[in-house]
């Protein structure tokens, strides 16, 4: 194992000629045993994972993945966890291009905007805080909104549950901003209450509800009687410390379990970020998406695929993050996922979330995958440009899931 460049954490296993893992994302002085440890079983890139615990060769699977995707992005990223150890990892293709000087290669350390990944963070989060907090995921939700908000009578009858499932009956298409989602209160739920609904606002909601629910965070009260103005200038007040208290919380009880995601944004944070291009503009200008620290929880995390991969593992594996009986629920339930429950063409049940920004309304695309597979093989992958017509990344990591696994 090697270190170089600024603080830059690269490894030479056995056999190999280059390095095969930068890890960009945290200085020397912070990387854990954790991250250390996943480093040197990555130079193992066999598990017993197969049918009757066989041993299979989790590289063939990273190679397989990588030949269906490559040809379809622009730049990706990919790392396998199998078995609790981080087996196999690749990176290709462009994270900067020619017009977005200094041009240079994506590697598995490039933290990018993950979007609607984010929701699967934040399910983990709440779902910490109503376990600390001994309070049922039955429970509705409408004591730990903001006090002064008013609410239609349809809002207290939503649950944590409901929340996490997409099955609210909020409207579609509201705003994740402050103001919005106060705004939306007032309108209430206006869809069949059950009925799966995918609206970003039930994660939105969720960075007012974490810091509300655990307490201990300092949030500016609204004083009784306020004038307009002074409603105005404790709610932006309010936006600030409600988003500074939910990255907190998970920074404390989501990222920092996983030994290798400091100082966590919704943000770029790195000197020259990967940036997000498109197939109609393939000699354009990228972009990094911003800041969306005000309208986060449902989206906005920067993250790897080392560190989207990590999280998987911690969550539903190590059980760091959760207890295994409330992580287990996670996929049974389809709390903060997109799909729970289903199998491959082996007969291998598992979990998908899906998050992205498409190209026909932005200069860019970005594509985030997490899978957990029910054979303890954690899979992410990450693209920064739109697939080519006629493909899909979910399609090739499950095909090739299964001719790995077959």
């Amino acid at each position: 194992m090697r270190l170089w460049g600024r603080g830059q954490l690269r490894y030479l296993c056995p056999g190999h000629t280059k390095p095969k893992l930068p890890v960009k994302t945290f200085s020397n002085s912070v990387i854990s045993l954790l991250a250390l440890a996943a480093v040197l079983t990555a130079c193992e890139p066999t598990a017993n994972v197969g049918k009757n615990g066989k041993s299979l060769d989790v590289d063939a699977l990273a190679n397989d993945i990588e030949a269906r995707i490559k040809p379809d992005v622009m730049g990706y990223q990919i790392v396998v966890f199998a078995d609790g150890s981080l087996r196999a990892s690749r990176a290709g293709g462009n994270a900067r291009r020619a017009a977005d000087a200094p041009e240079r290669k994506m590697d598995v350390g490039d933290k990018i905007n993950v979007a609607s990944v984010s929701k699967t963070v934040t399910a983990a989060a709440l779902l910490h805080a109503l376990n600390a907090k001994n309070i049922n995921i039955d429970s509705t939700m409408w004591a730990y909104l903001p006090k002064h908000w008013s609410l239609h009578k349809s809002i207290k009858t939503i649950t944590f549950r409901q929340l996490l499932a997409m099955r609210s009956g909020f409207p579609k298409n509201v705003a994740s901003d402050y103001a919005s989602l106060k705004a939306a209160m007032v309108v209430g739920a206006t869809s069949p209450r059950l009925t799966y609904n995918y609206q970003n606002m039930n994660f939105a909601l969720m960075r007012f509800l974490i810091p509300n629910l655990v307490g201990g965070y300092s949030i500016t009260p609204m004083p009784a009687n306020a004038s307009a103005q002074k409603i105005s200038e404790v709610e932006q007040k309010q936006a600030q410390e409600y988003t500074d208290a939910y990255m907190n919380y998970c920074q404390l009880n989501v990222f920092d379990k996983i030994g290798i995601a400091p100082n966590m944004a919704c943000k770029p944070t790195d000197a020259n970020p990967a940036l997000c291009y498109k197939w109609a503009a393939p000699d354009g200008k990228g972009t990094d998406w911003g800041d969306m620290t005000l309208t986060n929880a449902e989206r906005g995390w920067n993250m790897s695929a080392l560190q989207m991969a990590t999280f998987m593992n911690a969550l539903h594996h190590t059980y760091k993050i959760l207890p295994k009986s409330v992580a287990d629920a996670m996929r049974r339930d389809t709390l903060g996922y997109d799909n729970a429950n289903i199998l491959t063409n082996t007969g291998i049940k598992y979990v998908m979330k899906n998050g992205g920004y498409p190209a026909s309304l932005n200069s860019g695309e970005v594509g985030a995958w997490v899978f957990g597979f029910g054979n303890e093989v954690y899979v992410a992958v990450l693209v920064n440009s739109d697939p080519k017509a006629g493909t899909s990344v979910w399609t090739d990591v499950v095909a090739a899931f299964d001719a790995w696994y077959n």
